[in-house]
């Protein structure tokens, strides 16, 4: 529809225009109410857009408080207006008064098209517009059909992610979830209730993903444990085994689901490396799944060779009715693994992943990992956190069996910058299932430049009573000073028996904490080293931030990350399977003091490597490119 003239009578040409009661209209008025007259005879434009009915009237001096627009008998718009004015004049010998008002009122009847719930008005400059937004006109199927392709807009792809349950898996998980959301996908992320309340308690997730709207959001499913079992690390395979179990039926009517509730279709699942059993589900509903290991490539590669190791007669480890205490000591741990490709001349027995150092091959653990790990050829891609220049001959061995490997590593530093990229503040984010202590970092704040060493066994490490005290003792008897988290749950045993003199002995040598924000803590300036159970995420953050690692590995990959943290990268010592004082006071002399300068070298130039994977043209920013092109062409 055309502009409608600004004819004011009874716009007989109108067919949508009311008989418009205008109550100054052919009144003579006086000069000096000649300001209210001219708002009396306030002429107002209909204009139809192809979005919206748009009037707008001529109302100069009128204040927004003298005009209302309204809404009747369901769809007759009306504008009307009022205004009074006042002017006094006196001298010696007259006095005047002259009083002037002026209304106006135009009603409109709306067309079937108008969306009069959402109208709206403004007024700028002396012009009042309002907006009536128009409904989308259908047009028949016939009319459209052939241009469909062409005016569809394809929906951002929805990718699930599934977790294992557990701090460095989430952690890893939820930093790709952001990185995904950054690039224009909508995420969901399955996580088990338990997991969830703990990160609604401690972790700042809301806030962290607040940014994203209805691009992410959580889903939850139960991992199938009683309220009262502890979850902590001894028992990981508790919790994975639960789930593997209890998991499958509630995944499959979470993808039934996922149809409507106001949300697309799932187009693409990404999972961890143990849940096979969601595999028949995606395969049923044709949607393509990725596998996202969050270990290391070098750990990832001898559970892929499983299968040849057991051949090669290298698992199991011992006769399982010989002594276990004597074995460990053994020279026949330090024999060489020659059976993982590759790896032929690095590999002791000691250095393969801890699933794999078994006694028995029919281990539960042994044949959960071996059983998943073989499974990850049969998914569409798989993605691992690292970067070519530190694990490129590794990665090129598993691109033999699998070829379509996105490695985006490391993640936490690649999510920061991406966002730096947009402009976005890169503010700290926990997502911890502990609560973080930050009085750390002041404590820090007034230690020398590298005077302490950081000490941290991670989310799952559990120590004995004498553990712990071995290990304070060497820290105590090194003379460097400490900062030590032991986290409420990491030492076996209740916790109110550890000995009083560490309590009160850490006082005069450092400070033990519950929980610590660890990226602040690994890049201040008061640190020197970083003794650490060589978990995946935590030698990504030590590579990061450049600073010598002493490892001592607890279990799963970690045994094999600190061999080549020491023997491959040599930004590190590898300290396995002894818990001495004497050994411990020796190392951290050595991290601290001896070999620091040559550790650190080498330290600074992997983290240069690690900077430039992630900037534009770098391996891993090239690499992520390419996975979110592969996500967006899983949209049907």
């Amino acid at each position: 529809m055309s502009l409608i003239p600004s004819f004011f009578g009874r716009r007989s040409s109108d067919p949508f225009s009311l008989d418009l009661l205008d109550p100054f209209r052919d009144w003579p008025v006086a000069s000096s109410g000649h300001e209210t007259s001219q708002f009396a005879a306030t002429r107002v434009d209909w204009k139809e857009t192809p979005e919206a009915h748009v009037f707008k009237a001529d109302v100069p001096g009128l204040k927004k408080e003298e005009v209302k627009v309204e809404v009747e008998e369901g769809n007759v718009l009306q504008i009307s207006g009022e205004r009074s004015r006042e002017k006094e004049e006196k001298n010696d010998t007259w006095h005047r008064v002259e009083r002037s008002s002026g209304k106006f009122l135009r009603r409109f009847r709306l067309p079937e098209n108008a969306k009069v719930e959402q109208v709206k008005a403004s007024m700028e400059n002396g012009v009042l517009t309002v907006t009536v937004p128009k409904e989308e006109v259908k047009k028949p199927e016939i009319e459209t059909k052939m241009l469909k392709q062409e005016t569809t807009v394809t929906p951002p792809p929805h990718i699930l992610i599934f977790p294992v349950p557990l701090q460095g898996h989430v952690n890893s998980m939820l930093n790709l979830a952001e990185i995904l959301c950054l690039s224009g996908l909508h995420v969901t992320i399955l996580l088990s209730d338990y997991t969830h309340r703990r990160l609604l308690r401690h972790a700042s997730l809301d806030s962290r993903f607040s940014r994203y709207a209805t691009a992410f959001r959580v889903a939850t499913i139960s991992d199938g444990l009683p309220d009262d079992h502890p979850r902590s690390g001894h028992r990981i395979l508790d919790i994975v085994l639960s789930l593997k179990e209890v998991g499958g039926p509630q995944f499959r009517r979470l993808m039934e689901s996922s149809d409507g509730g106001g949300r697309q279709r799932v187009s693409c699942l990404i999972m961890d490396g143990v849940f096979s059993f969601a595999i028949p589900v995606v395969e049923e509903m044709g949607i393509p799944f990725v596998y996202f290991r969050t270990i290391s490539a070098c750990s990832f590669w001898p559970y892929f060779c499983i299968q040849e190791i057991i051949d090669a007669g290298e698992v199991p480890l011992k006769d399982k009715n010989e002594d276990k205490l004597t074995f460990w000591k053994k020279k026949e741990m330090d024999l060489m693994v020659t059976s993982v490709p590759g790896m032929e001349k690095l590999l002791r027995r000691r250095d393969i992943p801890a699933f794999c150092r078994v006694e028995d091959v029919n281990d539960p653990g042994f044949q959960s990992i071996k059983t998943e790990t073989k499974k990850t050829a049969q998914a569409t891609a798989l993605i691992l956190n690292t970067f070519e220049d530190l694990e490129g001959p590794v990665l090129d061995q598993i691109r033999k069996h699998i070829p379509n490997l996105y490695s985006i590593g490391p993640l936490h530093s690649h999510l920061k910058s991406l966002l730096k990229e947009k402009g976005i503040e890169s503010s700290h984010h926990s997502s911890s299932f502990w609560k973080e202590d930050n009085t750390c970092i002041a404590w820090l704040d007034s230690q020398p430049p590298n005077s302490v060493i950081y000490v941290s066994f991670g989310s799952i490490t559990m120590l004995t009573k004498d553990e712990l005290l071995e290990f304070w003792y060497g820290l105590v008897n090194s003379g460097y000073t400490f900062l030590w988290v032991v986290r409420p749950d990491s030492v076996i045993g209740d916790r109110d028996e550890i000995p009083v003199e560490i309590e009160e002995g850490t006082r005069l040598r450092g400070l033990m904490v519950e929980w610590v924000p660890q990226e602040l803590v690994l890049g201040h300036e008061s640190v020197g080293a970083f003794l650490t159970h060589s978990g995946w995420n935590s030698t990504l953050e030590g590579i990061v931030i450049g600073v010598p690692m002493l490892c001592w590995p607890y279990f799963a990959d970690q045994t094999t990350n600190s061999r080549f943290v020491s023997e491959v990268w040599e930004i590190g010592l590898d300290m396995k399977d002894t818990c001495d004082r004497v050994l411990i006071e020796r190392m951290v002399r050595e991290v601290m003091g001896v070999r620091r300068e040559e550790l650190l070298k080498k330290a600074c130039g992997m983290a240069n490597l690690a900077k430039k994977a992630i900037c534009e043209g770098g391996s891993s920013y090239m690499n992520l490119n390419r996975l979110i092109e592969f996500f967006k062409s899983t949209v049907l």
